[in-house]
């Protein structure tokens, strides 16, 4: 610590040389602060959180940190600690700190770096990491809910910002931003998530629900119960004729097996080898319990099912396909299948790959087909106590011989 301190006429100095890389943001040559005292060992002491809050400052400079609440939770720590002169020098460099963030990030911000570095206020992100670490969700929505809260903290900076005012200002904005009312309540609920985590390890009020904004906001408009719009079987095979055109031979025996399965994109994608006989497809990997099902080969699907297999080189059905983060083999495809559909002139967000599956569902119910078969075939659950919860299911050949009903103008 002696080479970060000089006696100068009898007064010992704290003293940091800045390195080169940062001097121009910092705008100085070295950091210099007058210790107050004649004591060699008094300035140690009283060095130390000095030197230690100055390199604090070049590490940001350098973008290692780059949270400013981050320096003044230390400003706060070292503050609650010292005394007498020591506290003195402290918060005189605090404000000369204050001061100089005018210039760099505003008054509004430099005044909330004083006031969290004087215990004033509470970063809102000081439980972020303990947050994400605890938070149990499936990928995708963790991943989601994790950027949501980014934005959320972003916006508020502090606990105390955080007001039913200031939350319906801030819905105000994202809906001025052209972003939907289902975009709002996602964050909502995202915020709430882990305002609640805030509150169950008492830094947040129990009493406070600044996040409830029920009867401030719109409502959601219920959307088309009905959901997908399922493709007509013509339009099934344009698509089909449009992928092979393209020389997208994958997407075109997607396109295929789906339109004689109606298995959903993920669970055509996810087939491996060793869950595909001659008779039927096995499948193990879906969304729901009733997905999980045994779905009979059409005779269409014969030929290409047999290629397929004869071809593979990594164990699945549809081969070469990567997994994306979440261990989808499904996304490329799908996006593939986006582009193909909307170059088609199949604009509409409810026309998508899941729209081939309602076009089987529909072409079985004209057949004739009991639900309860058409639900067995695309991994449906039963609403019925009878066959839904004490039926082992219609056997494969009873599927086999609906699915055979099913035609397209290939």
């Amino acid at each position: 610590m002696s080479k970060h301190i000089e006696l100068r006429a009898n007064t010992w100095y704290a003293v940091l040389v800045i390195p080169k890389d940062v001097r121009s943001i910092l705008d100085k040559f070295k950091f210099f602060k007058s210790l107050e005292t004649t004591s060699k060992k008094e300035a140690r002491q009283r060095a130390a959180p000095l030197i230690a809050l100055w390199k604090s400052q070049i590490d940001e400079a350098r973008g290692n940190v780059g949270a400013v609440n981050s320096e003044a939770l230390r400003w706060k720590g070292y503050l609650s600690t010292a005394t007498d002169v020591e506290l003195d020098v402290l918060e005189e460099s605090l404000l000369d700190k204050a001061q100089s963030l005018i210039n760099t990030i505003g008054k509004d911000e430099a005044v909330e770096f004083y006031q969290v570095a004087k215990g004033y206020k509470t970063p809102l992100d000081s439980n972020y990491q303990k947050w994400k670490e605890q938070i149990i969700l499936v990928p995708k929505t963790r991943d989601q809910t994790v950027k949501d809260v980014d934005v959320f903290i972003k916006r508020f900076k502090t606990i105390e910002k955080v007001t039913k005012q200031e939350v319906r200002k801030w819905t105000d904005e994202i809906l001025a931003q052209g972003s939907s009312i289902g975009t709002v309540n996602r964050l909502l609920i995202s915020a709430r998530n882990y305002w609640k985590y805030l509150q169950k390890i008492d830094v947040a009020s129990l009493d406070s629900e600044p996040l409830n904004l029920k009867g401030l906001i719109p409502t959601v408009k219920k959307k088309n119960k009905k959901g997908y719009i399922p493709f007509e079987p013509s339009a099934v095979v344009r698509l089909w004729n449009a992928a092979l055109a393209k020389g997208e031979q994958e997407l075109a025996d997607l396109i295929y097996l789906g339109a004689y399965t109606g298995a959903r994109i993920e669970e055509i994608c996810a087939l491996q080898l060793k869950d595909v006989t001659d008779s039927s497809f096995n499948i193990i990997e879906s969304k729901t319990n009733a997905g999980v099902r045994e779905v009979p080969i059409h005779s269409q699907l014969t030929a290409i099912v047999k290629r397929l297999k004869d071809n593979s080189k990594d164990g699945y059905l549809l081969t070469g396909l990567t997994f994306n983060k979440y261990g989808d083999r499904s996304n490329n495809l799908g996006k593939k299948f986006g582009k193909l559909k909307t170059h088609l002139g199949f604009s509409s967000r409810l026309e998508v790959f899941h729209s081939i599956r309602k076009t089987l569902v529909t072409q079985l119910e004209n057949a004739g087909v009991s639900e309860g078969v058409t639900a067995d075939i695309v991994g449906h659950e039963k609403k019925t106590m009878t066959y839904g919860l004490y039926s082992g299911g219609n056997s494969l050949a009873i599927k086999k011989e609906a699915l055979e009903k099913i035609q397209y103008p290939f």
